[in-house]
């Protein structure tokens, strides 16, 4: 707005509704490409993408000891960094550990009670898996 001194009143200027079309469609580009990861081909590169890691879990009997095993694989086209695993049992206790620094595509990695300090995996509990630039953790539950 700007004042009219003949007028002695305050007038709108007129604008550019193309030009403005053009900026918003452009900003709305950006921020879709933001949005939508934009991921390198070895992860996440700081901007908004998914929000828990590409991974895949399965479990298996321990072959030493009791409890079951849990299999983790990387299920993208990138390298994971700074795998760790919390786990919830039914009656409360938790236990949180590092599985691996790196964890290349299509790769797995086992854990279980020696991996986890004598921790048993029982049916029912709950995964909770991290990876470095991924704000959510991957989910699942140790199937009964």
């Amino acid at each position: 707005m700007s004042y009219n001194q003949k007028l002695g009143v305050f007038t709108q200027q007129p604008t550019n509704t193309k030009m403005k079309n053009i900026l918003n469609t452009i900003f709305a580009c950006i921020l879709a490409l933001f949005i939508s990861g934009c991921d390198g081909p070895d992860g996440p590169s700081g901007r908004l993408g998914p929000l828990s890691p590409p991974l895949g879990a399965s479990s298996r009997d321990s072959l030493v000891g009791n409890g079951k095993v849990l299999i983790v694989m990387n299920k993208s086209n990138g390298i994971l960094y700074d795998i760790s695993v919390h786990i919830k049992a039914a009656d409360g206790h938790e236990v949180r550990n590092k599985i691996t620094e790196v964890l290349k595509p299509a790769e797995t990695v086992e854990i279980g009670w020696m991996e986890l300090t004598n921790w048993k995996l029982e049916p029912g509990e709950e995964i909770h898996i991290y990876a470095k630039g991924y704000p959510a953790p991957y989910n699942c539950t140790i199937p009964k």
